[in-house]
């Protein structure tokens, strides 16, 4: 079982790529924090807290947006990868988007997000800055808090069930900004 999903970006971007990667027990998190802060990280990655990812689907709707910004030239944060995680939130606020979605120092697992690049070198970038244990994205759920994904994206508790949940979420990902 390959442990990185590949899957590809639809539409005009047909030859580009996302790279999905799960990460437990990280133990650098609060390198890797300070690196994105100062803005001396050279990744060719976004780097999401596992717990507030509920599904690949959702971080793949987050990438396509980023995509999309990128080509109409749209960006609203600094590269591609800061933009995942902007866009992985409802909300229009940058710097809360990086708090609730990105490294924070409670973070002990995390998905690593990589867009238009070699799978080989996502691979080996992701393993040469992550220290953690690299695990298939089939288990993201053991690492998901159901209650914070539905305070972020704020989805009654009338939905229960994983798939219902997962459309709550995306759909406030492809709103984000309509009103």
């Amino acid at each position: 079982m390959a442990l990185t999903l590949d899957y590809p970006i639809p539409g005009d971007h047909s030859t580009e790529r996302v790279f999905l990667s799960l990460w437990r027990d990280v133990s650098n998190v609060a390198e890797l924090s300070a690196a994105l802060r100062s803005q001396t990280a050279n990744f060719s990655f976004a780097l999401v807290d596992a717990q507030v990812a509920l599904d690949s689907f959702q971080l793949l709707a987050a990438a396509h947006r980023a995509v999309q910004a990128a080509a109409h030239d749209q960006l609203r944060t600094r590269n591609i990868y800061s933009e995942i995680i902007y866009c992985l939130s409802p909300e229009i606020h940058i710097a809360e988007a990086y708090t609730r979605y990105g490294l924070s120092p409670s973070t002990r697992h995390v998905v690593a997000v990589g867009v238009g690049i070699d799978p080989t070198k996502f691979d080996q970038e992701v393993q040469a800055t992550i220290e953690g244990t690299q695990v298939p994205m089939a288990g993201l759920g053991k690492f998901t808090n159901i209650a914070l994904v539905r305070q972020y994206y704020k989805v009654p508790e009338s939905i229960q069930s994983h798939d219902p949940l997962v459309n709550a979420v995306v759909g406030s990902i492809a709103l984000k900004g309509y009103k």
